[in-house]
């Protein structure tokens, strides 16, 4: 799966995904922060990522949007350190699978998926 990962994810995030066989590129080691989210749901569009972010804008866009990238994952949750979000998030890689065509909504204590697009 091949996924971009926004400049707030943590380094450790991004290399426990590349360690579980994730091509991953990160908006910070591409010097591309600050750069605006339309900017970024467009690189996914056009390089065939899956979004992963913090951001929930990014669901909102694919809602208004004709065009969708594979998929977007949006972790809706603060973690207290970096290690949650990364078993939280490993949880839930374990758990649904593949996450393409979908919009992935993980919190803390539960995962919501709707389908892109949706009617």
């Amino acid at each position: 799966m091949r996924l971009l990962a926004d400049e707030h994810i943590a380094r450790s995030t991004v290399e426990m995904l590349r360690r579980r066989g994730f091509e991953v590129k990160w908006l910070v080691e591409e010097g591309l922060q600050g750069i605006e989210d339309k900017s970024i749901y467009q690189m996914a569009v056009d390089e065939d990522r899956i979004v992963l972010t913090f951001d929930s804008d990014f669901g909102q866009m694919a809602y208004a949007n004709p065009v969708y990238p594979p998929g977007i994952i949006v972790l809706k949750f603060r973690p207290r350190n970096v290690q949650e979000c990364n078993q939280r998030l490993g949880q839930v890689l374990d758990a649904v699978g593949p996450m393409t065509n979908n919009l992935v909504i993980i919190h803390r204590t539960r995962v919501r998926i709707r389908p892109l697009p949706w009617p």
